[in-house]
């Protein structure tokens, strides 16, 4: 088992969880915080479900956001979420 240890200068962390895909209740976040580390727990992405291009499309647009309000987030991966049409295409 590998370790994983991330740093982050944020002054905050909110943890966030199975949400499955509905990004607006981060967006809504960002538009009233900022400096805060987002961790999504699981179930966040529904990664895999949608076409691999609507998925890169939603992503650059929740990084500009993200970017915007000077927030970011981690993704851990949950039971709703696969890799399996990524493997071998980027």
């Amino acid at each position: 088992m590998n370790n994983f240890v991330y740093k982050t200068d944020k002054e905050n962390t909110i943890y966030l969880g199975d949400h499955h895909g509905n990004f607006s209740c981060i967006v809504n976040f960002c538009k009233k915080h900022s400096n805060y580390c987002i961790i999504q727990v699981g179930d966040g992405t529904a990664l895999g479900f949608r076409h691999p291009k609507e998925e890169a499309s939603i992503f650059r647009k929740l990084n500009k956001i993200l970017h915007e309000s000077n927030n970011e987030i981690i993704f851990v991966r949950g039971n709703h979420e696969t890799a399996t049409p990524y493997i071998n295409k980027w």
